[in-house]
């Protein structure tokens, strides 16, 4: 708690204070009270970036087309770090504009590592989406290739290699049948043919 004497000491001081004086200042006070909501664990879209996130996000579930709701979670968490992306790179432009010789302050200079730290994060989460998503893409592609038994026993995150390798097992084991079948037939005509020559011999 402070004490009278202190409160209007404070509020003397703040009298003083005339605020930023030059443009580039103002600029630069007008984003104190702003948060950049990188690490936020929902979206953050302003308000005056809603048409274009919209427009961005429809772009991508089109591209991508996910199919059930794992793909449809993945394809979510891309967005996620795909849109952050694009903010970073905002904001690095915002800096710049705000103070040209950003890199001669200690502060920006900080300001910039801390900008590098969220994207290399935020890379590594979008790179790691997009493997997840071509894997589950590819498994629900190889599982439309096996039998409906088969299909029926195997859960639905088996390994890709898994699933090439369950189908070139079934392949070989088709084909074996096949080779059989034409065994058995080619036996068969030929067991026929010498039925027939011998009823023409005797």
């Amino acid at each position: 708690m402070s004490t009278a004497a202190q409160h209007a000491a404070n509020a003397a001081n703040a009298a003083h204070s005339t605020g930023p004086r030059t443009e580039e200042g103002n600029n630069r006070s007008s984003q104190n009270a702003r948060t950049h909501g990188l690490t936020s664990r929902d979206l953050v879209v302003a308000e005056h970036e809603r048409e274009e996130f919209e427009q961005f996000q429809s772009a991508l579930i089109d591209e991508l087309r996910p199919e059930g709701p794992l793909e449809t979670t993945v394809v979510r968490q891309l967005l996620h770090a795909a849109w952050n992306l694009q903010r970073i790179r905002r904001l690095e432009t915002e800096l710049w504009q705000i103070e040209p010789n950003l890199l001669l302050s200690d502060d920006s200079s900080k300001a910039f590592e801390r900008l590098a730290r969220y994207q290399t994060r935020t890379e590594r989460s979008y790179y790691r989406a997009l493997k997840e998503l071509k894997e589950l893409q590819l498994n629900r592609i190889l599982r439309a290739t096996l039998s409906n038994e088969l299909i029926a026993v195997l859960p639905a995150l088996v390994p890709v290699e898994k699933i090439k390798r369950i189908q070139r097992t079934a392949d070989r084991d088709a084909a074996m049948s096949l080779i059989q079948q034409i065994e058995e037939e080619g036996n068969a005509l030929r067991a026929a043919a010498r039925e027939e020559r011998m009823r023409a011999a005797s």
